[in-house]
């Protein structure tokens, strides 16, 4: 019997068990023997780890063919948005069409994949990123909101399942961690981000910033 309340019964004496919840984790293994002269029983403790698998769905969006690369949507409503931590929208500020700093509109974000499926990104910044005000100092500077001479993340993201309260209606329930500063267009304080919605040529991030708020962007492929 697994930990996780699986049952299985084998003649031959042999069995393969896949275990799917991702992460790392303690199962104890026990095993049952019965035959003429009785039953015997052992436990076993092992350590498993089984890595998160991304949806075909979201790979498929984010990285094309292979590689794709994404900007924010300036022309839309909404492209970064500000609501409560405990909430999914952007209740408290919406920002307009070109708002935002223009450093903010011209950085090229690229996701691509390898051939298992691993998805890396890099950002070119052009020079400077938009950081919000209470996250200056998570990127080394000091001031308020504006453009920083930051230098961007580059590397493989790690993806898993959502950690926030979010359920299927509102979100994909699924996020990647930003290896470095983990900047995606904008500085918030943030290196995870949730995915909220994605198509193959939109993307909608949610992320908690420095201010303790969600943070949210809009992406489009270039």
């Amino acid at each position: 019997m697994h930990l996780d309340g699986t049952v299985e019964f084998a003649p031959s004496g042999n069995i393969t068990y896949k275990y799917t919840a991702p992460g790392t984790f303690d199962y104890t293994i026990t095993v049952s023997a019965i035959g003429t002269a009785g039953t015997s029983v052992m436990s076993k403790k092992v350590k498993v780890f089984v890595a998160f698998e991304i949806p075909t769905a979201i790979i498929e969006s984010l990285t094309g063919t292979g590689s794709r690369v994404w900007m924010n949507d300036k022309e839309a409503s909404g492209n970064v948005g500000v609501g409560p931590a405990d909430g999914f929208t952007d209740s408290h500020y919406s920002a307009t069409p070109n708002q935002r700093d223009a450093c903010l509109y011209d950085d090229e974000i690229t996701f691509s994949r390898d051939a298992n499926n691993n998805i890396s990104m890099m950002v070119d910044n052009k020079g400077e990123s938009s950081l919000t005000a209470a996250s200056t100092a998570f990127y080394g500077f000091t001031g308020g909101d504006g453009c920083y001479p930051v230098v961007t993340a580059l590397g493989k993201l790690a993806f898993s399942g959502a950690t926030s309260a979010s359920t299927s209606s509102n979100s994909t329930r699924v996020q990647f961690k930003v290896p470095g500063n983990g900047i995606v267009n904008f500085g918030r304080g943030a290196v995870t981000y949730e995915i909220m919605e994605i198509t193959p040529t939109t993307v909608y991030l949610r992320s908690i910033g420095a201010d303790g708020l969600a943070w949210y962007q809009k992406l489009k492929v270039k």
